[in-house]
């Protein structure tokens, strides 16, 4: 049996009446041609593997058909799904999120089949393969993977990739680092046809980050951190502040929003009694997989709500405050209508986000965060915050006690293992110079970039 290897920007599949596009980078495509052509090229190996024996097949099974599942509230299912118990369990030894490439274990350009390699991909910062998934979890799911022997750490311009890709289709991707259920050290993420449930919860102001107030799906259990898509310098700031910290991360990346979920370094022992899988990307975005039936069964909301609570974390502690010395400051609550009291609520994802040039030439950034990937980090150590963030403007102690107060209250609601109520009323709104301050100097990108997401107007767009 042969599988067709395609290559954007010469050919897209033959099947259905896709027309041919040349001389098109992805992002000048169209979303709906790209997701046909994303569609029709799972479809064609997953038909094409059904007729072969198990141990020649691509694509196991369609995750769609045969499955058993059920929605546990608004933003949860449970799956049970005996089919993928057969798939080879991750590595054990699993201790450093930023641990080496190594050559000499396996790697996906150790692919002996290339009918595995459905697409390559020339985006903006980098070559891509888009790559079968023999076990898949969510429809249509493949995997994004780097061309280079680099670990999976996610550096700037796979992040840059991702937005891009994503951005120009109706597909998801997730992100799983190395500590958090990825399996293989060769970067890669999975993209999936479904916007997971987790995308069900309207966003709502969550907590201030490094000055700068971020979006949180309203009733989450644990701990999440949203921004807009093409904000790729801030996300990759705060992802380089955990693999620092050695904490391992999932990432969940809308065509709208990027959503960062931070983890413990250990699994908690309780995790392993309420379930018996690894709370990994596909688990905080609200599907839980068992290959059981008596698991099944008894996989209950309550449960599941427990093991996101658990399973996530704050950032790192430098990103959310700065000093025990400011905590005497008073914070002013912002009752306005473009305060965070009229926005909670309200469905973010479905307003469009404004187009935005993710190339890695556009992007201004900071030493922090480097035009070019850095090597991979040391062992985990801990850092001090450069001392032109800690610029000491009113505008910025107040948003530095504003972020230990937030952080503080979110500790106690995770250590409680509760539902975070609604956002606390706690804004304020900043002129124009302060917002330059907090972006530019506690961000190192130019003023505009996601400023509407500073404060006051965190539920603007």
């Amino acid at each position: 049996m042969s599988f067709n290897h395609k290559e954007v920007g010469e050919l897209v599949p033959a099947a259905g009446d896709i027309k041919e596009i040349v001389g098109l980078r992805w992002k000048d495509r169209s979303a709906a041609v790209n997701d046909q052509c994303l569609r029709s090229a799972f479809c064609s190996v997953l038909a094409e593997s059904a007729v072969l024996p198990p141990s020649e097949r691509l694509i196991m099974y369609d995750a769609c058909e045969g499955e058993i599942k059920e929605s546990l509230g608004s933003f949860n299912r449970k799956r049970l799904d005996p089919r993928r118990n057969t798939k080879p369990k991750k590595p054990d030894a699993q201790l450093l999120v930023c641990t080496p490439f190594d050559p000499d274990v396996f790697n996906f350009g150790k692919i002996s089949n290339p009918g595995e390699k459905l697409l390559t991909l020339n985006l903006n910062s980098g070559v891509y393969q888009l790559l079968t998934n023999k076990f898949p979890l969510f429809p249509k799911h493949m995997l994004l993977v780097a061309t280079e022997f680099v670990p999976q750490q996610l550096s700037l311009s796979h992040l840059i990739a991702i937005s891009e890709f994503i951005r120009a289709t109706a597909f998801c991707a997730y992100f799983n680092s190395w500590c958090a259920s990825a399996s293989v050290n060769h970067f890669h993420c999975h993209i999936i046809d479904e916007r997971p449930p987790v995308t069900n919860l309207p966003l709502v102001p969550g907590a201030i980050v490094d000055g700068v107030r971020c979006l949180k799906p309203k009733g989450y259990p644990g701990f999440c951190y949203v921004f807009p898509s093409c904000d790729a310098a801030r996300i990759h700031f705060l992802v380089v502040a955990m693999q620092e910290d050695n904490q391992p991360h999932n990432l969940l990346c809308t065509p709208q929003h990027i959503y960062l979920f931070p983890k413990p370094l250990t699994r908690p022992a309780r995790s392993f009694e309420l379930y018996p899988e690894t709370v990994g990307g596909p688990e905080l975005l609200g599907s839980f997989t068992v290959y059981r039936d008596e698991d099944f069964r008894r996989l209950k909301l309550e449960h599941i709500l427990e093991l996101i609570a658990i399973n996530t974390a704050p950032l790192p502690a430098r990103l959310l405050q700065e000093s025990a010395d400011l905590e005497k400051l008073a914070l002013e609550e912002d009752t306005s209508p473009e305060g965070p009291a009229a926005t909670e609520g309200e469905p973010v994802d479905d307003v469009s986000v404004p187009p935005c040039d993710l190339s890695l030439s556009s992007t201004s950034l900071v030493k922090s965060t480097p035009l070019f990937d850095p090597p991979p980090l040391p062992l985990s150590k801990s850092i001090t915050p450069p001392a032109a963030r800690r610029v000491a403007t009113s505008a910025g102690m107040a948003a530095a006690a504003m972020r230990a107060l937030v952080f503080e209250h979110d500790i106690a609601q995770w250590a409680a293992h509760v539902t975070p109520p609604p956002t606390v009323g706690l804004a304020m709104r900043l002129g124009g110079a302060s917002r330059a301050l907090q972006v530019g100097v506690g961000l190192g990108i130019e003023d505009g970039l996601g400023a509407e997401y500073v404060m006051g107007n965190a539920g603007a767009h």
